[in-house]
């Protein structure tokens, strides 16, 4: 087996997840579905099983699991994984399939900076961002004239208005490192990344094809959502679980009199945050160019006119439209990531709150009206 051991220039993660709108309501699906399958004939199995049958989300996580498995493909490698995928095309449980690559070369100034792009890129859902994986460590010091090898693979499964969609994305990170130039005081490092990008995504059958067809599947060996997650994912240490410097607790912090102080300081430093953003967005836009941003689905309104047709499958529509966000943008972005799936942006967005643009992929045009809606959360690289 081909496995990326855990040294200082090579690191592989796995990243499994669960998202969308819908995301409560499949983890309450999931309390009825807590192993062992009860034995077939018992009462507890009827419930059980129309439990499942009720859940398309813990299907997918049993047949996902089942097909790792028969692939072999084992998280601590990536031999086996693109055998993985190859089961999943054509499969009669999805309505849809399609496969994307990219490249991406991108610069940043601090190692911060860099993991914040490298989760985007990757497309490691927001909730999944407050673990730092080892990565500062990983990417700690210098390392000029050594670059290092980083490879993600996220699954993301996202439940969002009663659709499915299963996405896979495997990025192969190469990160150099340039030492500060110069003999400026204020002088930073540089990290150049070279990223391969490879997405796959699965939009996945309705509710009612798992009612007709779901107790077939329990018996591949059943795994509910919240195992198949932990199950598929790359185990973290403690020490990984927060980026940021640890804090003292609450408790140390109210013996040692600090509240007060410390509100009043972080008061302070919101609001010349505030200013600094401000001073930044009017005077030096140039300077956020590097800034990512996690932004939600305000509206979503499709200016092509072929969305309108009959023939929403047909290869030869090419969707677009604007979308009005939440909060102002930052910097000038090129394209926003959702599920896996890349956008690209037309115009100005630094300061808007809503801006255009285009989807040029592989999934049909149905398929990314289902993907983009209101309540979507985004990241604008």
């Amino acid at each position: 087996m081909t496995t990326i051991s855990s040294n200082s220039d090579n690191k592989l993660l796995v990243i499994t997840s669960l998202t969308g709108t819908d995301q409560q309501m499949v983890l309450n699906q999931t309390k009825g579905l807590q192993p062992p399958v009860p034995s077939k004939g018992s009462p507890n199995y009827q419930v059980f099983l129309k439990n499942f049958l009720h859940s398309p989300a813990n299907n997918i996580s049993t047949i996902a699991n089942f097909l790792r498995e028969q692939a072999k493909w084992e998280i601590n490698s990536v031999e086996n994984y693109q055998n993985y995928l190859n089961l999943f095309n054509n499969a009669p449980f999805l309505v849809g399939y399609s496969s994307s690559n990219r490249e991406i070369k991108k610069n940043y100034n601090s190692v911060c900076s860099l993991l914040s792009g490298i989760y985007a890129i990757a497309n490691v859902p927001t909730q999944k961002q407050d673990n730092e994986y080892g990565l500062k460590k990983f990417l700690h010091g210098d390392f000029e004239n050594a670059p290092k090898n980083l490879t993600i693979i996220t699954q993301n499964l996202q439940a969002t208005e009663g659709q499915l969609i299963l996405s896979f994305t495997k990025s192969n990170f190469i990160i150099s490192y340039f030492p500060p130039q110069g003999i400026n005081i204020s002088r930073k490092p540089t990290y150049k990344i070279s990223v391969d990008v490879d997405i796959t995504t699965c939009t996945v059958a309705g509710p009612l094809y798992f009612e007709q067809n779901g107790e077939q599947f329990l018996g591949l060996g059943f795994i509910n959502v919240t195992d198949w997650i932990t199950e598929t994912s790359t185990p973290i240490s403690i020490q990984e679980k927060v980026i940021f410097q640890e804090k003292p607790s609450a408790q140390a912090l109210a013996a040692s009199n600090s509240i007060p102080s410390l509100i009043q300081s972080h008061q302070f430093i919101s609001q010349a945050h505030t200013d600094l953003v401000g001073l930044v967005r009017l005077n030096y836009p140039t300077l956020l160019s590097q800034t990512t941003q996690q932004e939600k689905v305000v509206t979503v309104v499709w200016d092509n006119s072929a969305l309108k047709s009959n023939d929403l499958d047909s290869s030869n529509i090419v969707p677009s439209g604007n979308i009005t966000v939440a909060t102002a943008l930052l910097a000038g972005f090129s394209y926003f990531l959702l599920s896996g799936v890349y956008f690209s942006i037309t115009g100005a967005t630094a300061g808007k709150t809503n801006f255009n643009f285009t989807y040029n992929g592989t999934l049909s045009a149905s398929a990314v009206q289902a993907l983009l809606v209101q309540g979507s959360n985004i990241t604008l690289v």
